[in-house]
């Protein structure tokens, strides 16, 4: 059985303007307009689509986009709300310097590592952190601001001490801030799954992939038994495929649902060692397993797997590997005698797996990413061992390799 496992790479493969960079140009356009939506000018509109096109041509109408943002209950004016004063949103961009030139997810997710690690090494298991004046007054006032987030990283990284207050003062300003970041927390996931949704228009991605031709697609004409995706588009489906069994690892954007029902995954991993892990569940919220259960994400993969009992290959195509979805990942990849791992049981039912990298700077990361994963005694095995059953695979090759693989097994 062959099961297609794709990241985020995938999407960007096809055009799709769905990496962490362009979801944040797209906030930073959007949000000039949005705050003078009730008074906007030709120049407006003519800069906002000149921004969009900047990024990609693969949005709706902007000028659609506008007119809708005046509307009290659209789609255009839930999103402006979402993103206009959000503690992420904020952090993010003054990460942006850190962060110019990524373009994968994991670059996002390891901001938000960045910030929970933070507060975590700089809290009292009781009382928390503390807190600077212009910290508290926010807090005090229980008003909404954008740079809350910021201002305590800022400070924790200067290493600047907070004020001393009563006890109970700071627990109540500790409890406040964790409530007001974990929901914008939920906000900027929601953004993202109206962005990917609903502002992005599939309709374009599908006719420029019909205009490019058969000839240039890697996967055209190859039958997979399933698919695996860590994104939250449906693009292979749309593409190639809309009768394939699919896994949503991380949930599936659908824009026309509200944020309680969202089942979109965006987190990080476990970073606490491990006599802590189990005990210190402050920020349980932002690791992606806790997610995966809370969200009811699809576990399904795991019983096909064990019911085809060592015949699955796996060929994973614009996934960077990296080590926050461990968890995942193992059960996808072989097993080897040289791996240490007490939930070992599923990798045996992996008979190979194909990776593809992009060029050499990529193939270095994944590398180094699976020695995160299954150890350099078991990677090593695995890929120059007697019996290799990993393979990495030049994008440039992949088709060919799928084709002698499986085009010749279908034909």
């Amino acid at each position: 059985m062959n099961i297609l496992v794709i990241g985020n790479g995938f999407d960007i493969e096809h055009g799709i303007p769905s990496s962490y960079k362009n979801f944040l140009d797209f906030i930073r356009a959007y949000r000039i307009v949005y705050e003078y939506r009730d008074s906007l000018d030709v120049l407006y509109e003519n800069n906002f689509q000149y921004e969009l096109c900047k990024i990609s041509s693969k949005y709706k109408n902007p000028s659609l986009l506008l007119q809708k943002m005046q509307e009290s209950k659209s789609i255009e004016r839930e999103f402006g709300d979402v993103v206009s004063n959000n503690c992420w949103v904020k952090y993010f961009f003054d990460r942006t310097s850190r962060l110019e030139g990524k373009y994968n997810w994991v670059d996002f997710e390891a901001e938000i590592l960045y910030a929970v690690q933070m507060l975590s090494e700089n809290r009292d298991s009781i009382t928390g952190i503390s807190f600077a004046e212009r910290e508290i007054e926010i807090l005090k006032n229980n008003r909404r601001d954008k740079n809350l987030l910021s201002y305590v990283m800022n400070r924790l990284l200067e290493k600047k001490p907070g004020q001393l207050v009563k006890k109970q003062e700071q627990i109540k300003y500790w409890q406040k801030m964790k409530a007001l970041l974990l929901e914008d927390f939920s906000y900027i996931i929601r953004a993202l799954e109206i962005y990917l949704d609903y502002f992005i228009d599939f309709e374009k991605v599908k006719e420029d992939h019909e205009l490019q031709g058969k000839e240039s697609c890697i996967f055209t004409g190859i039958k997979f038994d399933r698919l695996i995706t860590f994104n939250y588009t449906d693009t292979y489906s749309i593409l190639y495929d809309s009768d394939i069994y699919k896994d949503f690892i991380h949930g599936k954007a659908d824009f026309g649902r509200d944020n309680e029902e969202s089942n979109m995954v965006l987190g990080i991993e476990e970073f606490l060692p491990e006599g802590q892990k189990n005990k210190d569940i402050e920020f349980i919220a932002y690791r992606k397993y806790y997610q995966r259960i809370v969200k009811r994400c699809d576990f399904s993969y795991r019983n096909y797997l064990e019911k085809q009992g060592g015949r699955s290959v796996t060929w994973i195509f614009g996934h960077s590997l990296a080590v926050s979805d461990k968890d995942v990942l193992i059960k996808l990849l072989p097993c080897s005698d040289f791996a240490h791992n007490p939930d070992g049981r599923f990798l045996d039912y992996i008979q190979k797996s194909y990776i593809c990298y992009y060029d050499k700077q990529a193939l270095e990361q994944q590398v180094a990413n699976m020695v995160q994963i299954l150890g350099q005694d078991a990677l090593n095995d695995l890929v120059c061992g007697a019996n290799p059953k990993i393979k990495f695979v030049h994008q440039k090759d992949f088709r060919k390799e799928l084709m002698l693989s499986i085009g010749s097994k279908k034909n």
